[in-house]
């Protein structure tokens, strides 16, 4: 019974100890270098693993240049035969990206417990290094305990505000301690501060109501605590009430009005009933002045009566549209949020003599130009022009200028708010063709004045002749593609013994064991461009569906001729 207990006893350190070996997680993803050798763990591995429980990573690693251990390709732990593919280095690169030729394969795995160096223990007669294109299977792995694989990457400097006590490598990141006020409730409230400390708060916020339009209103008062209740009036409108006047329901809801009765009763009189109390005023109205339009920028919600002060900004854009120069026209477009009874604005750059067409028309406004430059219109009559009405009005011109402009306009509704419209940009006219020799840089209208030298001109015709020629050779292809009978005929294809380098050439994807099923004896192994296999010694199909036009690599034990592929209903 001691006995035992001390063996549980050092287990129970053993594995304390173990565990505290600290270092950084092994980052398992990989590149798809486009050349790999294919490694199948086989069911034997699986049931003889002690460590690896499903989900944990296992991979294959290398040293590249800068001696960093990188991992070059891994697959999730399953209970089922799994396949994984290392892969190659990439010659376009200039890094180390895979494995060379020869190189011995480095295995880990990354659990639950910890990091594990692996010892693959390969089948006999198959590759235990790096071959391209090569297969080898695995009978068992040997599990050796590295670290705990929990380690943090963060700042390492104790004094730092952002110390990282499971950091194992600096990342540079430490924040100094900034010392300040945290306290929302003061003034010096410091968000950049990450240490409170109560010497840097100082002047605490005076909680009272900080609107003046209230009787509690507090001018020492820094943060409203909504005490605001009473509101001051800029005058009173009472109303003078004649109780004589009033029914008897009425009568009895004002104060100082009283309803009497009088008469009636024995002897076949008749009564009389009244209201008494006299002439008196009621409780007076609050009165507010201010602007009372709630489409006003500054529309202030309590006053009662409009003193004229709103400012509705700007309440449309005039833009130019359709400027064409043969026929010396320009359409202006007003998008106002309200109808217009009225306008007046300038066009500068142009030479106007007339106006006609567009909503201004329809309105029938009057429409004058005052010295060549400058519109107006009204509304004679009590129609408007419609809100958003877009085209407002066509010019035509006796002469133009290189830039065309508004400078100024005044837009009145009609319930009479009166603003100043966002104006278009500017029409700036010339070449807007960057190779030509007179290009307008910030030209926004091409006027077809574009000038070009010899040599850009004949640039042109031999890219243009060039495009020709090549829209000549796409015709006869597709041409011959549309009458070629051949298009439809049987594609045969020989495999050789060892691997080919095939494609799918059916339109629709399709069952790989399905498609390969009549030459499936003959195969030892199917690959995609994924390094995901088939391989029907173990009935393992990783590759799923072949794909139409996607490429397969796939390795014989024999000869095949003229094979096609099937199509499976």
């Amino acid at each position: 019974m001691i006995r035992n207990f001390f063996i549980l006893l050092l287990l129970f350190f053993g594995y304390n100890l173990q565990a505290q070996e600290s270092c950084l997680p092994i980052d398992f993803t990989y590149e798809n270098t486009g050349v790999n050798m294919t490694i199948f763990i086989t069911p034997e591995a699986v049931s003889l693993n002690t460590v690896m429980n499903i989900g944990d990573a296992i991979g294959v690693f290398i040293y590249n240049e800068y001696d960093e251990l990188i991992c070059v390709g891994s697959v999730e732990w399953s209970d089922n035969p799994i396949q994984i593919s290392a892969w190659g280095d990439d010659e376009v690169t200039e890094h180390i990206d895979g494995y060379i030729n020869e190189q011995e394969l480095i295995w880990m795995a990354q659990t639950s417990m910890g990091l594990y160096n692996l010892t693959a223990n390969y089948y006999p007669d198959t590759d235990t290094i790096y071959q391209i294109n090569g297969i080898s299977y695995i009978a068992s792995f040997n599990h050796e305990y590295l670290c705990n694989g929990l380690g943090e990457i963060g700042c390492m400097d104790s004094t730092a505000f952002n110390y990282n006590n499971n950091a194992i490598l600096d990342d540079n990141s430490c924040e100094p301690i900034s010392t300040g006020c945290m306290d929302i409730h003061y003034i010096e409230y410091s968000p950049e501060a990450n240490l409170h400390d109560d010497i840097f708060c100082i002047t605490a916020y005076i909680y009272g109501c900080t609107n003046d339009f209230y009787e509690e209103y507090d001018s020492e008062a820094t943060q409203d605590d909504g005490s605001c209740l009473t509101l001051i009036c800029d005058a009173w409108e009472y109303e003078m009430i004649d109780c004589s006047s009033l029914s008897s329901s009425l009568c009895n809801s004002v104060d100082s009005c009283t309803w009497h009765t009088t008469g009636g009763g024995g002897g076949g009189g008749y009564g009389r009933s009244f209201c008494t109390g006299g002439v008196m005023e009621t409780n007076g109205l609050c009165i507010i002045y201010g602007c009372t339009d709630e489409i006003a920028e500054n529309f202030q919600p309590l006053a009662t009566s409009n003193d004229g002060s709103c400012d509705y900004g700007e309440l449309g854009e005039l833009s130019f549209h359709n400027l064409n120069l043969q026929s010396q026209t320009l359409d202006v477009h007003l998008n106002c949020e309200y109808e217009v009874s009225s306008f007046n604005f300038s066009v500068i750059g142009i030479s106007s003599d007339s106006i006609y067409g567009g909503a201004s028309s329809v309105a029938e406004f009057e429409i004058n130009i005052v010295e060549e430059n400058n519109i107006t219109g009204v509304s004679n009559s009590n129609q408007y022009i419609n809100e958003d009405s877009g085209h407002l009005l066509t010019i035509h011109f006796s002469s133009y200028e290189s830039e065309i402009c508004f400078s100024e306009s005044h837009i009145t509704t009609y319930i009479g708010i009166e603003y100043e419209a966002v104006l278009d940009s500017c029409i700036i006219i010339g070449c807007l063709n960057e190779l030509a020799d007179n290009y307008v840089e910030n030209g926004t209208f091409d006027n077809d004045s574009c000038i070009f030298s010899v040599a850009i001109i004949s640039e042109y015709q031999s890219n243009l002749d060039s495009l020709l020629g090549l829209v000549n050779i796409l015709q006869t292809e597709l041409d011959y593609c549309s009458n070629s009978e051949s298009n439809f005929s049987p594609i045969y294809i020989n495999l050789k013994q060892g691997w080919n380098l095939i494609g799918f050439t059916h339109s629709i994807p399709q069952d790989l064991m399905e498609t390969f099923h009549s030459i499936n004896n003959h195969i030892l192994l199917v690959k995609n461009n994924a390094a995901d296999v088939y391989w029907p010694e173990f009935n393992f199909n990783g590759i799923g569906d072949l794909v139409p036009g996607q490429g397969y690599q796939m390795k014989l034990t024999q000869d095949i001729d003229d094979y096609i592929f099937p199509t499976i209903e």
